[in-house]
């Protein structure tokens, strides 16, 4: 595994998961394809976990592109404010964006034709980065990412019942969370998760995601 050499103080985790239903499915199909994840988490003493550092994001992205074999980035935030604000400095900050990127930040509110950037192949020399919200750990597939850039995040409604409102919440996503994202690099070949947080961290986060039941007031549900 290449060695990030800008970032001294990175610990690496190279592993892959056998799952106990592994065997059974080999038996069933003997030809499924495991592609290795390298994984990274940065330790705690280097950096404030509490908060979304963007440049650390962009310095990651500058990175890749400049160290790494060919493959799109594929980096979670917790929603459109951070998109916009990493879309706005990779713009500003990355050499050569208009002819050697192709930024692609992934929202409800894009259009047909824009979507489609998601998903499409780009021409050799240039990378593709997509920037999305927990939308893109289940819900689309996208072929060509080899590198996952994950801040942590999520953004939840939560229902307040002191002040009796519910309002977007920014938190800790859970591990399910970290290895559905981790699981989006290396689909199609060995791929590169970068999490932007430390081991330590990873290990205080719930097992799973807070069903929404348990989140949003009872009567914000319409009735059957």
């Amino acid at each position: 595994t290449k060695p990030l050499s800008v970032y001294r103080y990175v610990l690496l985790v190279s592993q892959i998961r056998q799952h106990t239903v592994l065997p059974k499915l080999m038996t069933v199909c003997p030809y499924i394809a495991i592609y290795k994840t390298d994984t990274f988490f940065f330790p705690s003493q280097t950096m404030d976990e509490e908060k979304i550092n963007l440049e650390l994001i962009e310095a990651l992205v500058s990175l890749i592109a400049n160290e790494y074999e060919d493959g799109a980035i594929l980096i979670f935030l917790p929603g459109m404010a951070e998109i916009r604000g990493l879309h706005e400095m990779l713009l500003c900050e990355l050499p050569d964006v208009d002819t050697k990127f192709v930024l692609v930040p992934l929202h409800s509110t894009l259009s047909s034709e824009e979507q489609k950037r998601t998903f499409a192949t780009p021409p050799p020399g240039v990378r593709k980065v997509v920037m999305a919200t927990n939308i893109a750990e289940t819900s689309i597939t996208i072929d060509d990412v080899v590198f996952v850039i994950d801040a942590g995040r999520v953004r939840e409604t939560m229902y307040d019942p002191v002040t009796r409102m519910s309002s977007l919440v920014t938190s800790w996503c859970s591990k399910a969370s970290g290895r559905q994202r981790r699981g989006r690099a290396g689909r199609v070949r060995e791929g590169y998760c970068f999490h932007l947080y430390s081991s330590e961290k990873e290990k205080t986060l719930a097992p799973f995601a807070t069903p929404e039941i348990l989140r949003v007031r009872p009567c914000a549900f319409p009735e059957s």
